[in-house]
């Protein structure tokens, strides 16, 4: 092969990548340069009202903005529209402080797939074909695979094939957010039931409601935390979320860690 053809073929081959890169490029930035979208507020507001007609816990709010306002075992929620270069449908549920641990997931995006065919994954929680389908992030592995679990992944793929969605937790805040303008009341409710069902498996206690029940991990007056050795007679205690080792709160948060040899929980309850 002589010196031009052997020049040529590296022509060619260096074509056809910056070619590929550029279409990557383009398929990337297109989403991102969406023209401005306003809500259409008489849809909005009549697919609302149709939908919150149908659920006990949810109600139209007053005001010049098609609001819903949700209510589950007394925490509040919220389903709004969003605006702007990437419209959206949000669902929202409060949680002040209430979750310990965070997580974001959305569908894989094509720069996102082109960065992992160099070797850098993001978290996998086991299941192939959607981590595959996914980008997923979080606090904490426990934690992942504790919220993504086989219900809450079905769920989640359910909304994927209705169009690009983000799912977030954190100690604040739930949110699931379809991201296009929601008119459909079959969709809508789709949206909102199973932002629910997710908020549901946080297990949060239910607001406004005392309960008696028979306490079965009492500590023992002699009981020490593991970390600093002293007796659990003084200040706040927490258990490790998957042992449920007992430890005080502030030397959990030194520690960082449950102290239980091989457990590495990052999470406390």
């Amino acid at each position: 092969m002589n010196f031009n053809a052997v020049v040529s073929a590296i022509q060619l081959l260096a074509g056809i990548i910056i070619g590929a890169a550029l279409v990557a490029g383009v398929i990337w930035l297109i989403p991102r340069l969406r023209i401005p979208r306003t809500v259409d507020r008489a849809k909005g507001r009549a697919c609302m009202k149709e939908v919150a007609s149908q659920m006990s816990w949810a109600m139209m709010s007053e005001g010049p903005e098609p609001v819903i306002t949700l209510d589950r075992k007394g925490w509040r929620g919220r389903v709004e529209y969003r605006s702007g270069k990437r419209p959206a449908t949000d669902v929202t549920f409060d949680l002040d402080g209430g979750v310990h641990g965070w997580l974001q997931v959305a569908p894989e995006s094509v720069a996102h797939g082109m960065i992992k065919t160099f070797g850098v994954a993001d978290l996998e929680v086991g299941d192939k074909d959607f981590d595959n389908a996914h980008e997923v992030s979080a606090g904490s592995e426990d934690f992942a695979r504790r919220m993504l679990d086989a219900d809450n992944r079905s769920m989640l793929r359910s909304i994927g094939a209705r169009g690009d969605f983000i799912f977030r937790v954190t100690p604040n805040l739930l949110l699931l957010r379809l991201e296009r303008h929601v008119y459909d009341p079959g969709v809508m409710e789709t949206l909102i039931v199973t932002a629910s069902n997710l908020f549901g498996s946080l297990d949060m206690p239910e607001r406004g409601k005392i309960e008696v029940q028979e306490v079965r991990d009492a500590l023992s007056s002699d009981s020490q935390c593991e970390i600093c050795g002293s007796r659990f007679t003084m200040g706040t205690v927490v258990r490790c979320a998957r042992c449920k080792t007992p430890h005080h709160r502030d030397c959990w948060e030194f520690n960082g860690v449950c102290s239980t040899f091989a457990c590495g929980s990052k999470d406390w309850v």
